[in-house]
């Protein structure tokens, strides 16, 4: 879980993110593309998270789950060589594509538009503190 905190209006928000699945492979075939070219053809589904936005008072401002899309990504788009060289490649460098795939396709736009959104629209509440009276 990350935890961050985000300032608006003189006041602090708590966000809190969740992650709650990673990026799914669902398919990887190979497949030549019009084109002419040969690919290695990911059908992902990307990482989804929930994101949890507290006021100081406790108040949840926003709550909501992001990702867990449909994707399509090809590997070997920028290369030039033979299918057996893209298949010894793809064997090699699977494991680190498919990682830096995952973080790509961990997307924060949605998210971030809604807070924006969420701290335009709501009012933030203070935490009020009881002062004691002092005899």
């Amino acid at each position: 879980m990350l935890d961050f905190t985000q300032v608006s209006n003189s006041a602090s928000v708590k966000i809190s993110i969740d992650f709650l699945t990673g990026m799914e492979i669902k398919e990887t075939r190979f497949e030549k593309k019009a084109n002419g070219r040969t690919y290695y053809v990911n059908d992902i589904v990307t990482p989804k998270y929930r994101a949890t936005v507290v006021d100081p008072a406790g108040n949840i401002l926003l709550q909501e789950v992001y990702g867990g899309f449909d994707k399509s990504v090809d590997f070997g788009r920028d290369l030039s060589m033979p299918e057996s060289y893209l298949a010894n490649k793809w064997i090699t460098e699977k494991q680190q594509y498919l990682r830096r795939l995952e973080f790509q396709n961990l997307e924060f736009a949605t998210f971030q538009a809604d807070l924006i959104e969420v701290l335009k629209n709501k009012p933030i509440e203070e935490i009020e503190e009881e002062e004691e009276e002092k005899e």
